[in-house]
């Protein structure tokens, strides 16, 4: 009781402490600078001291850029008078900065519980003693701000924008860009479909040829083939057709024209986890297999099998419009087409017979179906037991990372946790292994990272190149803009001139080999009189090695290898349940940052709410929270540092200096430690935010991103804006992140990169002490634990 009462007392004390230092200010707002009276029975009656009025007074003028011995009272005039601001929206910023001051003070003043919150009027207060700044003036967004979009644009950057085709369709598409090939000759046919003579011969191919007849059609010789010596083995899967029915999905309703199915399944509704090959029927005249409307149909179900069947590789397709067949692969490269035949004659039929056939024998490894269904597997000669997935991603192009819950067969030495993270990913071939990365990073003691158990080596696993195999060095680059742009038509043999010798090859730009810096960029001859050929080819193009059991040579395809790496688990930061633990975790995430950049020398680059985790289980750095998902860090002594076919980082986090670069004005950019601090404190803001607050524009297009964080981090009206988009329980973080801020950008401008040696130690040093420091104060603030200064790490010394 003793206790309780001497805390009860103290806190009435500081109260009326405070309540006394603000009189001053109180009654010289009411007597002076509001337009509305304001009773002074809400306060006792008290004496103004002078002095303290002449020093708010000189305070005020000094705000305002006056000079101090003009003894200015009146809001309005102070401000229309100010000479350091000149445009209209930064006169109103002022205004409202001192407005917010005293209506702070008034609130403060005015209560009379010991509760108040004092943390209004210290926050107006910053903001008002905020040196003038540009102001920049962003169209505001209504839109949601809770897509994570990652750098390159796909369809996992949207998990809450709808399904509806008008919606998914233009995502779909966005993300094929760049990542589709096609090829000229008989090389895709000879990779997935082996020849065989003794196939019996289809049934002519319907003149009237709508939908269904195609489907009668298709199934006929499905009845054909299974009675003929060819199917005289066992037989796998079975074509369907879900006619009016949807396939099942939790997300989405779509039907499929043709699809492949397990043979022993006799599900009533079919279920898209299930289906092996999907087909697209279309008749309309005039009508291109490879138009963007056939092409991106059928990405879109290839993305639905991706998704709802954890650790799908790859993924075979076909389309049939009209009277023309053509073949497609998907990984996660992309997509492959093979070259178009006509069933309406010989030739075409006949390869029609090898490709049904060679789809109809295909096992599940060349369907691409996961390695990861078997219970138990073995990762780096360690047995685990796999569980449930946990994570899948949804689009097509991408690193396609899948996490499954594991344990391992026998119970852990020292205390250390038996449960773990099974990770699967496809890493550009350009990176580092990540389990090679966290080994490394235990060998040397780095704290506040994902704890590494074990990882498969690139001798055990599968790459997209391997995958391809005899395509890569016939696959052409393929656009589905073609008409709009003007590059040769796909369906010529001009889209192939980049194969020919007419090739000139040249040393990559800066810019592009720290983009991609093991390939060979290319540019087309200009020599051979064609200028509609040649002014359609893009300024360069991409070309990597590829060195596979089918051969070795140069290709327009980038490769991405299978990883596999056995980690610790935590719960994604997201699911916080207090700001007290959004904080700590938070803190832990820098301070692991910090340790993996001095002590495992590597730089993250990916800091987003993804990569930051709550800890659940005992770790030996008694961390409350720590990172992972090293697919995008770089050790920092490699000077090749990037390696990344775009920018580096998830899109909504990038920094500000990030999202402004182009390569082709500005050139080499290189990322630091400094990039990935201003994604920690973006990070911050989203996770204390309302899903209808000021971030919709952090989701954007680059230049509309870019122009938005300038302006709520650089102009005071901005950015108490977007602190007013706080969540109730994060609101008390709002002076946490002023902090943030006037360490990220010192005075609120832009770090001063020809002053500031980011290189320095010292430097690098004093921003995540400072930041530390920050979360320190806001731990304690909040009731929480935070350790003697003796007893801290590096990062607060």
């Amino acid at each position: 009781m003793t206790s309780t009462s001497a805390m009860s007392t103290s806190s009435v004390e500081a109260y009326h402490h405070r309540r006394d230092a603000l009189k001053p200010a109180f009654n010289f707002f009411i007597d002076n600078c509001l337009e509305t009276a304001i009773s002074k029975d809400l306060l006792s009656d008290a004496s103004i001291d002078a002095k303290l009025v002449v020093v708010l007074t000189k305070t005020l003028c000094r705000v305002a850029g006056l000079d101090e011995d003009v003894s200015i009272i009146d809001t309005y005039f102070i401000f229309e008078n100010v000479q350091n601001v000149k445009t209209p929206s930064a006169l109103a910023a002022r205004r409202e900065s001192l407005q917010l001051f005293i209506n702070a003070v008034c609130a403060y003043c005015s209560s009379n519980s010991p509760d108040a919150d004092i943390n209004n009027v210290t926050s107006s207060l910053r903001s008002l003693l905020a040196p003038p700044r540009y102001t920049f003036t962003p169209t505001p967004s209504q839109h949601s701000a809770l897509n994570v979009t990652p750098v390159k644009g796909n369809s996992a950057s949207h998990p809450n924008s709808g399904t509806l085709r008008t919606t998914l369709d233009p995502q779909v598409r966005e993300e094929l860009k760049g990542h589709l090939w096609i090829t000229r000759d008989e090389s895709f046919f000879e990779q997935f479909f082996p020849a065989n003579d003794d196939l019996p011969e289809p049934s002519k191919f319907p003149t009237h040829h709508p939908e269904k007849a195609v489907v009668n059609w298709f199934n006929s010789y499905q009845q054909t083939w299974r009675e003929s010596t060819s199917a005289a083995s066992k037989q796998t899967w079975n074509w369907k057709a879900s006619g009016s029915r949807v396939l099942i999905h939790p997300d989405t309703k779509r039907k499929v024209d043709l699809f492949m199915y397990p043979d022993d399944e006799q599900d009533a509704d079919y279920d898209w986890a299930k289906v092996c090959v999907v087909g697209e029927l279309k008749n309309e005249q005039g009508l291109g297999d490879l138009n963007a409307r056939v092409v991106v149909q059928l990405a879109n179900y290839v993305k639905e099998m991706m998704w709802t069947q954890p650790g799908r590789r790859f993924v075979h397709g076909f389309t049939i419009i009209n009277t023309n067949m053509r073949c497609w692969i998907f990984t996660r490269s992309g997509g492959v087409a093979s070259k178009q035949f006509d069933l309406t004659n010989e030739d075409g039929m006949r390869l029609f017979s090898r490709v049904f056939n060679g789809y109809m024998r295909m096992t599940a490894k060349t369907l691409g179906l996961s390695h990861t269904i078997a219970r138990e597997i073995e990762v780096g000669k360690k047995l685990l037991s796999v569980k449930d997935c946990i994570h899948c991603c949804r689009a097509i192009v991408s690193r396609g990372t899948t996490c499954w819950s594991a344990t391992t067969k026998s119970f852990g030495h020292n205390h250390q946790s038996t449960s773990w993270v099974l990770k699967d990913s496809w890493r550009y071939s350009q990176r580092s292994n990540e389990g090679v990365l966290l080994r490394q990073c235990k060998e040397v003691g780095v704290k506040g990272i994902a704890s590494y158990y074990s990882h498969e080596d690139d001798a055990h696993i599968e790459s997209v190149h391997q995958i391809l195999g005899r395509c890569l060095p016939q696959a052409a680059i393929l656009n589905l803009d073609w008409k709009d742009v003007k590059t040769p038509s796909p369906y010529s043999s001009q889209v192939f001139l980049l194969e020919s010798r007419g090739i000139d090859a040249r040393r990559p730009r800066q810019s592009a080999s720290r983009l991609r810096p093991s390939p060979e960029i290319v540019k087309p001859n200009t020599g051979n009189g064609n200028k509609d050929v040649n002014s359609a080819i893009p300024e360069e193009i991409i070309k990597y090695d590829y060195n596979i059991t089918t051969g070795q040579g140069i290709t327009l395809i980038p490769d991405s290898i299978h990883t596999r790496v056995v980690l610790s688990r935590g719960l994604q930061i997201t699911k916080f349940t207090s700001a007290l633990q959004l904080v700590e975790v938070m803190r832990d995430g820098i301070r692991g940052h910090y340790s993996l950049l001095t002590v495992g020398r590597i730089l993250h680059r990916d800091i987003s709410t993804n990569n930051i985790m709550i800890t659940t289980e005992h770790r030996p750095d008694d961390y409350k929270g720590f990172l992972i998902d090293l697919d995008l860090a770089v050790p920092i002594d490699n000077e090749g540092a990037c390696g990344a076919p775009e920018r580096i980082g998830t899109f909504p986090f990038l920094s500000i200096e990030i999202l402004e670069w182009d390569p082709k004005q500005t050139g080499h950019y290189l990322h630091t430690y400094y990039d990935d601090l201003q994604s920690f404190f973006f990070v911050l803001i989203w996770l204390c935010s309302e899903p209808t607050s000021q971030l919709a524009k952090w989701s954007s297009d680059r230049n509309g991103a870019a122009a938005a964080k300038l302006s709520q981090v650089m102009d005071e009206i901005y950015f108490r804006n977007l602190l007013g988009g706080f969540r109730n329980d994060t609101g008390q973080l709002k002076d946490l992140v002023w902090g943030l801020r006037d360490i990220l950008w010192p005075g609120w401008r832009r770090l001063d990169k020809a002053n500031v040696n980011l290189t320095n130690e010292t430097v690098r040093d004093k921003f995540y002490s400072n930041i530390d420091k920050e979360f320190r104060c806001t731990i304690a603030a909040l009731g929480g634990i935070v350790a003697a200064t003796e007893e801290e790490d590096d990062v607060a010394k």
